[in-house]
């Protein structure tokens, strides 16, 4: 590693000093022909760094489907879901999944069910402090975001794989929530996900889930104990066109006004046709 870094600085100094000479009117040989000795070496490591993008890149994808086919056949031992609303989740196209957040057993329940394509999370910062679980991470093609600041850093991050095509998972609320402080019973979102959507001109699906609080247990991992839940896919929000910068607060604010009330009509329904109890979520 040594020789090589050694090789990159005499390319890089080469190149500027033939730079230099260039812009000052000097006409020196000597310089250009050892810019030209070095240049295959300097390709050769600008060819491997690309190559070692794509291949961090593969092998990402192919430990979240491992993990996701894992990850399926334990939730079908363990577990009885109900999903409603499925249809109303794009088949292609880049969108924002906006999931509710009761328990940290969200993003890979919503990733089973959206199991034909990965889902990009939105993690907290505070999980990427250890490198087992930043490794994980990293491999499960998660990005962090520092919910205490101002997250731009994670907004362009999100803004950008969504111009991919890819989607997006982020959790509005800003972390797990209780009681009243659910967007469900009426709690405030963060404006995050509106950002995203209408930089990236891509649509919102909001997801409520309900029955992950119990999986927080040891025993409702058990194979038989078939511990119920509930997956419900609203109708999709589409930003407005880009407004004028003036008018970008205003807007955010209308879509996350309508991304509430779509939760709040999702989680009635879901107590309608389950007959669950407020009780049920706590």
């Amino acid at each position: 590693m040594l020789a090589k870094d050694v090789k990159y600085a005499i390319i890089s100094s080469v190149q500027q000093v033939a730079s230099s000479e260039e812009q000052m009117g000097f006409n020196l040989p000597t310089t250009a022909a050892i810019g030209e000795f070095f240049h295959p070496f300097m390709r050769c490591r600008q060819v491997n760094h690309n190559q070692s993008k794509r291949t961090k890149a593969f092998m990402g994808v192919r430990t979240y489907f491992m993990l996701l086919v894992a990850s399926r056949f334990i939730k079908r031992q363990c577990t009885a879901e109900r999903i409603y609303g499925f249809e109303n989740v794009p088949k292609t196209g880049a969108y924002v999944m906006a999931c509710t957040h009761v328990s940290h057993v969200e993003p890979m329940l919503v990733s089973t069910v959206i199991h034909q394509r990965p889902i990009y999370w939105m993690a907290r910062l505070e999980f990427y402090r250890y490198w087992w679980s930043r490794r994980f991470l990293n491999h499960v093609m998660a990005f962090p975001v520092h919910r205490q600041g101002v997250p731009v850093s994670s907004i362009r991050t999100g803004i950008r794989l969504a111009n991919e095509g890819k989607v997006v998972g982020i959790f509005p609320e800003g972390g797990c929530r209780v009681g009243k402080q659910l967007a469900i019973r009426g709690g405030k979102i963060k404006q995050g996900v509106c950002v995203i959507a209408c930089r990236a001109q891509v649509p919102i699906i909001p997801v409520v889930v309900l029955g992950t609080n119990r999986m927080t247990h040891v025993s409702a991992w058990f194979p038989g104990e078939a511990t119920k839940l509930w997956v419900a896919f609203g109708n999709p929000i589409a930003p407005p066109p880009c407004p004028e910068p003036a008018s970008r607060r205003r807007t955010r604010e209308e879509l996350a006004v309508k991304l509430e009330a779509e939760y709040q009509r999702l989680y009635q329904m879901l107590i309608a046709e389950e007959q669950i109890s407020d009780r049920f979520t706590p």
